[in-house]
């Protein structure tokens, strides 16, 4: 039996921790009950103003738009019913200044691009054994979205990330591996403004050659990217490019994982077995790719036999230490809170304040999701130390949408279509 009940929500935007060309994030706390905790806010620039100022000649446009945000929100929250340890879904939909945004938990930790390049600033590369766990801990999480069911559903997911990338993939402080964005993220997009999109942003490496050839992709598409990422992370810097034409395809990745420094695993058939590995998630041909669960057993077996420090202690003492939670800024824009009707409605936004408090009925489902303020802070990096804020602690919900809106809209429905096919 589902309960309603009354909640009473107060979600105050503390600051902007990131902007791409398709959204902005946000840290916020979220005070719900008698608890609070951060968050992250995914704000989708290039949807319609919901304001009622902005609505006399988009309405059905806007209504499009809520409905596509309703069954983001509605897979999303399928998704967290998997309970998966690597997996970060989005919680709520929330409306800041018009725009219509997407909340999910916040992952206090680092992501692997920023984790990049502070290791190539401070000359040190990840170790064979971590970049296992690494790659392990993504390809689980990829293998459990695609053919797990979730709580009280009989058939699996079936979700494909299609946007598998450095910045999707975060480190938490506790050392596990998160993966953002699942279903959100902009390469999951259809059609050739997305794929126009993906080049100009340098990703179109991480997109494989179906993908590049303008094919939607499924689950082979991500062990692609995830192998793109693995081969990076084992050379210590990003692939300028990925050749469109085979054999140049595989011939040219075949020659960058023969370059790879030797790995340092238990013994050379592992070192073997890790660039074999590699090399079939990474072939031109779709079907000579292993699946993601094949992929996260292998890494399995070869992490758990290999010598040197684990992903928890490497990321502690290279990265983890540093971090802190955000601060907040002044100025910030209102947030709040809302169902897709509310939208649809009146926005629940008044005037200045950057606090904003809302009513709303709220279905009680039998599970809960506990969101934890960070914990205290070790001092900041001794350089630079406004590079590495808690901007690090990304959100789990992708940049998505695009400065235009046709192109915006018409972007959403491919990534629609993508999830149905």
């Amino acid at each position: 039996m589902t309960t309603m009940l009354p909640a009473r929500r107060r979600m105050t935007l503390l600051r902007e921790v990131g902007e791409t060309p398709l959204a902005a994030l946000y840290a916020a706390e979220l005070r719900r009950g008698g608890g609070a905790g951060l968050v992250a806010v995914k704000v989708l620039t290039g949807f319609t103003d919901h304001r009622p100022a902005a609505l006399e000649e988009v309405a059905p446009v806007r209504r499009r738009e809520l409905e596509q945000l309703g069954a983001m929100r509605d897979l999303a929250r399928r998704l967290g019913r998997i309970d998966h340890p690597h997996v970060v879904a989005a919680i709520d939909l929330a409306q800041v200044e018009g725009r219509p945004a997407l909340v999910s938990p916040w992952v206090d930790g680092i992501d692997l691009l920023d984790w990049g390049e502070f290791l190539r600033e401070t000359e040190r590369v990840l170790p064979a054994r971590v970049v296992c766990d690494l790659l392990r801990g993504v390809a689980s999480a990829l293998d459990a979205a695609l053919n797990r069911a979730p709580w009280g559903e009989d058939e699996p997911l079936g979700l494909v990330h299609r946007d598998v990338k450095p910045s999707n993939v975060m480190v938490s402080r506790d050392g596990q591996v998160k993966v953002l964005d699942f279903g959100t993220g902009f390469t999951s997009l259809a059609g050739r403004d997305a794929r126009n999109l993906v080049r100009r942003a340098g990703l179109s490496r991480y997109l494989s050659p179906g993908r590049r050839q303008g094919k939607r992709g499924g689950p082979e598409s991500d062990v692609y990217a995830l192998g793109i990422l693995g081969v990076e992370l084992l050379r210590g810097g990003w692939l300028q490019k990925v050749l469109d034409q085979n054999p140049a395809h595989d011939r040219h990745l075949a020659e960058v994982v023969a370059r790879l420094p030797d790995l340092g695993l238990r013994s050379a058939a592992d070192d073997q077995a890790l660039r074999t590995l590699l090399l079939r998630m990474i072939a031109w041909d779709a079907d000579a790719r292993p699946t993601a669960g094949e992929v996260a057993q292998t890494l399995r077996v070869l992490s758990d036999r290999s010598p040197g420090p684990s992903l928890e202690s490497f990321a502690h003492d290279h990265a983890l230490q540093w971090l802190h939670p955000p601060d907040a800024e002044d100025g910030m824009p209102m947030a709040s809170v809302v169902e897709p009707g509310e939208l649809l409605g009146p926005p629940a936004i008044e005037t200045a304040p950057i606090q904003l408090e809302t009513s709303a009925s709220e279905s009680v489902e039998p599970r809960a999701i506990e969101l934890t303020a960070p914990l205290p802070a070790p001092p900041p990096l001794p350089s630079s130390p406004s590079r590495w804020p808690a901007v690090l602690g990304a959100a789990s919900v992708a940049a998505l949408v695009s400065g235009g809106l046709g192109l915006a809209f018409g972007l959403l429905g491919g990534w629609l279509l993508g999830l149905l096919g």
